[in-house]
C-alpha cells in the first residue's frame, strides 16, 4: 500500500480527459515488519493520495470476506472520506513487490541500496490540507520513521527532511528483529507540507570492516492529528 507514491498522477490525468472515471487499486499485501495488511490510518492516507493525484477513489475489491467491524469502517470512511480528513494518517512507502517474471517493475524507488558519497532523494507525498488544520491548532507532531536492512551504526550518516537536518541518536536505533532497524524523528508542525516532501539520505563514510549492503526499505510520515480519546476503564 504505497500511500506516498509520486508517480501515479499521469495516470489520472490522462483518464479525466478522456472522461473515463479512474480508481486506485491497493495492494493486497504490506511488506512491512509491523503487520502483513495495511491500519485504517494507511488506507486514510491511501484514499488523500488518490485524490491528490486526481483519482475519483479507490477500488476495495480484495477484503477478507465475512466482513468484520474492521472492514465496515473501511468502507464507511472510504465512502465518505470527508468525514476523516483531520484524522491520523500514515503515508507510507514500502519496498517494492515480489512480482513476476513478466513484469519490469512496479516503479517504487525502495528497497534502495545506499552507496558511500551518494546523496538519494526520496519524495513522498502528503495530500493532507496541512497549513488550514495547523492554523486551527488541530495538528500535532508528525513523526518520521525509515526502516533499514543491514545498517551500519558505525557509518558517517546525514539525513535531511525537507531541507532540515535530523540528527542521529544511536541509542534509539530500534532492532525489531536481527539484520532490521527502525529511525524515528519527531518532526515539528512546520516541517511537512502538502504535497511532495524531499527526504535527503547520504552515506558520507562507511565503516571499512563492515562490507555488506546498506538498504532502505521503508518510510513513513505519520500524520497525527488532535483527536478525541476515549478514555478506558
Amino acid at each position: 500500500l504505497d500511500t506516498g507514491a509520486v508517480g501515479t498522477k499521469w495516470l489520472a490525468d490522462a483518464a479525466n480527459a478522456s472522461g473515463v472515471i479512474p480508481y486506485l487499486r491497493p495492494n493486497r499485501k504490506l511488506d512491512d515488519t509491523r503487520a502483513g495488511i495495511a491500519n485504517i490510518e494507511m488506507f486514510r492516507a491511501f484514499r488523500q493520495t488518490a485524490h491528490w493525484h486526481g483519482f475519483a477513489g479507490i477500488y476495495l475489491g480484495y477484503l477478507p470476506w465475512p466482513f468484520a467491524d474492521a472492514e465496515y469502517r473501511l468502507l464507511r470512511e472510504m465512502a465518505h472520506p470527508e468525514a476523516a480528513l483531520r484524522h491520523d494518517k500514515r503515508y507510507f512507502l514500502p519496498p517494492r513487490e515480489d512480482l513476476p517474471a513478466y513484469v519490469e517493475t512496479d516503479g517504487r524507488q525502495l528497497p534502495l541500496v545506499l552507496e558511500e558519497g551518494v546523496m538519494e532523494r526520496i519524495p513522498i507525498v502528503v495530500g493532507d490540507e496541512i497549513d488550514s488544520a495547523r492554523t486551527d491548532d488541530e495538528l500535532r507532531d508528525p513523526i518520521l520513521t525509515l526502516t533499514f536492512q543491514s545498517f551500519c551504526v558505525e557509518d558517517e550518516v546525514t539525513i535531511a527532511f525537507n531541507g532540515k537536518g535530523l540528527a542521529i541518536d544511536r541509542k534509539a536505533i530500534y532492532e525489531p528483529r536481527r539484520g532490521t532497524y527502525w529511525m524515528r524523528w519527531t518532526l515539528g508542525l512546520d516541517d511537512v507540507v502538502q504535497g511532495e516532501n524531499d527526504l535527503e539520505i547520504e552515506i558520507v563514510g562507511k565503516e571499512k570492516t563492515a562490507g555488506f549492503a546498506r538498504t532502505l526499505t521503508g518510510v513513513e510520515v505519520h500524520l497525527r492529528y488532535a483527536e478525541f480519546d476515549r478514555p478506558e476503564s
